[in-house]
């Protein structure tokens, strides 16, 4: 079977939104992406001849702890106990606070963009970069 080439961005926003509770797939000879619930997806699991799961462990700590150590020192020292101690709320609102967030959101885009590519490339799945418009969603 032929792979169809996926969108980057799709993929990307799955490995985003991947949790316990959702599964994304891709479809092999369309490129597009399917998103099941678990209790749909132990009803009727998609045929692994036909589909991909999009499923790579990314640790949100992890990212944060690897942003903050990017920051000068200051931030560095003021932010990355609030990692080591899960206190994210606390963090986010630092990350406003101290005008972060965006450059938080461009590292955590460029992270999952890395994720997204490593992934097609074990899968052998070609991809095409193409921004996703709003009302695709």
């Amino acid at each position: 079977m032929n792979k169809v080439a996926v969108n980057i961005y799709s993929v990307m926003d799955a490995l985003d939104l991947q949790s316990d509770f959702l599964s994304f797939f891709v479809l092999l000879s369309t490129g597009e992406i399917l998103l099941l619930t678990e209790e749909e997806k132990k009803k009727r699991p998609p045929s692994p001849a036909l589909y991909a799961e999009i499923s790579l462990p990314i640790d949100t700590l992890d990212l944060l702890h690897s942003f903050c150590e990017l920051l000068e020192e200051d931030f560095r020292d003021h932010l990355l106990p609030y990692v080591e101690e899960e206190h994210l709320d606390l963090l986010f609102s630092f990350f406003q606070q101290y005008q972060l967030e965006d450059a938080w959101l461009l590292y955590k885009e460029d992270k999952l963009r890395e994720f997204a590519i490593q992934w097609c490339e074990e899968h052998e799945i070609p991809y095409v970069e193409e921004p996703i418009e709003e009302e695709d969603w």
